[in-house]
C-alpha cells in the first residue's frame, strides 16, 4: 500500500516534469500559467532522481517511468549543470564579457561610498580579465569626470570604441557595448520606451574579420524589495502571505508575456542577420523557459558549450538561476565560459572565450 501511495506522488512529479518540457514549447501569451514551471525545474530533476534511487531498492518496476521522462529531458539537466572543459586560447582570439551593474546601486541604498566602491571594484574586475569586448546593462555613467566609468573605460582601459543608445552630453546610459576594436555600424534596435531595458547591436571589425554583437536587457519582473526579502524568507522555512504570493506570480506572468513579444521582435531580427554574431545580456529568463528555448533554436549558449559546474548569475534570489548569457551563431566557436559569484551588482558577470577563425 505504501508503495503505491509513493508511486502516485511520483507520478505527479513525473507529469509536473513533463509540463515543463512542454511549457518552454508554449508561448506564454497563450498559456502564461504553464511558464512558471520553468522555475521549479531544478526542484522537480531532484525529486524525480530521488524516487529513481528509491525504486532500486523497494520495487524496480517503477523505476522505469520517472527515469524514462528524466532522459526524454536529458538535454535540459546540461542547461542545469556543465561538464565540459576549456580550449586553449591563442592571441587572435576573442574575449567577451557581459554583466548587468545594476546602475552599481548594489548595497548602497543612497550611499554614495559603496556605489563608488561598487564601481571601482567592477572597473578592477575589468582591467584584470582585459576582455575585448564589454557589453554591460542596467548601466548609466557622467562623461567628463576623469574618475568616472565610461572616462576610466574609454581613456585608460583601452575601449575606444563604445555605442550607447542613451548617449548624451554629459551621460551615458543603457545597453552599452565597449570595444577594444573598431565598431563600424551601431545602433537601437526598437524605439526605446525603457531606457535600461535597451537592445543595442554594433558591428565590430576584428582582424579583418566584422562580426555584429548584440546586447540586450529583456523585461524585469520588477520585484520590489519587500517582495524579495519575502521570496529569500523561504530559505529559512518561512511562507510567505497569500496576498504577497499572488503579487509575485502576477508580476512573473505578466514579465513572461511580456518576454514572449519580445523574443517574435528579436528572432525577426536575428534571422535576418547575415554573418556570425553574439546575442547576449540579461535575458531575465531561466534556461527552461519558452524565452531561453526560442533564442536557443539556431544559436549555441557558451554554457553547455564550454560551461562546468553548476552555474547561476543572478545573487538577490532563491532558488539560484542562470539568466545572464552569451549566445553564438554557429561558426563561432566557444573556448571557454568563466562566470564567478561577484558581490558589487545583484547579477555575476559572465566572460567567455571565442574563436572566429
Amino acid at each position: 500500500m505504501i508503495k503505491r501511495v509513493l508511486y502516485i506522488i511520483n507520478l505527479v512529479f513525473v507529469l509536473l516534469l513533463l509540463g515543463v518540457y512542454v511549457s518552454v514549447r508554449v508561448s506564454p501569451e497563450y498559456i502564461p500559467e504553464l511558464s512558471l514551471l520553468s522555475y521549479v525545474y531544478p526542484l522537480l530533476l531532484i525529486i524525480n532522481l530521488l524516487f529513481c534511487f528509491l525504486w532500486l531498492f523497494l520495487k524496480w518496476k517503477y523505476l522505469l517511468v520517472p527515469l524514462a521522462v528524466v532522459l526524454i529531458g536529458s538535454n535540459f539537466v546540461f542547461r542545469f549543470v556543465g561538464i565540459n572543459s576549456s580550449e586553449d586560447k591563442t592571441e587572435n582570439d576573442l574575449t567577451v564579457m557581459t554583466y548587468n551593474v545594476k546602475a552599481f546601486s548594489q548595497g548602497a541604498k543612497d550611499d554614495r561610498t559603496i556605489a563608488i566602491r561598487n564601481k571601482d571594484s567592477i572597473l578592477s574586475l575589468i582591467e584584470s580579465l582585459s576582455p575585448d569586448i564589454v557589453c554591460l546593462q542596467e548601466y548609466a555613467s557622467v562623461k567628463k569626470s576623469e574618475s568616472c566609468f565610461h572616462y576610466v573605460m574609454t581613456n585608460k582601459l583601452g575601449y575606444a570604441y563604445f555605442f550607447a543608445p542613451d548617449n548624451a552630453k554629459n551621460y551615458v546610459r543603457g545597453s552599452v557595448i565597449y570595444s577594444k576594436y573598431p565598431i563600424n555600424r551601431s545602433g537601437a534596435l526598437f524605439p526605446m520606451s525603457k531606457k535600461y531595458y535597451s537592445k543595442t547591436y554594433a558591428d565590430i571589425a576584428v582582424n579583418k574579420k566584422q562580426f555584429r554583437v548584440y546586447n540586450v536587457h529583456l523585461d524585469s519582473y520588477k520585484l520590489s524589495d519587500e517582495e524579495k526579502d519575502e521570496v529569500n524568507k523561504l530559505k529559512d522555512g518561512e511562507i510567505t502571505s497569500e496576498e504577497t504570493s499572488k503579487g509575485i506570480i502576477a508580476k512573473l506572468l505578466e514579465t513572461n508575456k511580456e518576454q514572449a513579444k519580445e523574443v517574435r521582435e528579436l528572432t525577426s531580427v536575428i534571422n535576418e542577420t547575415e554573418g556570425d554574431f553574439l546575442l547576449l545580456g540579461d535575458f531575465n529568463a531561466t534556461p527552461y523557459s519558452y524565452t531561453y528555448e526560442i533564442l536557443t533554436k539556431k544559436l549555441k549558449d557558451s554554457f553547455v558549450e564550454r560551461g562546468s559546474g553548476f552555474s547561476s548569475t543572478h545573487n538577490d534570489l532563491l532558488p539560484k538561476f542562470r539568466i545572464d548569457y552569451i549566445l553564438a551563431s554557429e561558426r563561432i566557436e566557444v573556448l571557454d565560459y568563466k562566470q564567478d559569484v561577484f558581490e558589487y551588482s545583484d547579477h555575476n558577470p559572465v566572460v567567455v572565450d571565442f574563436s572566429l577563425e
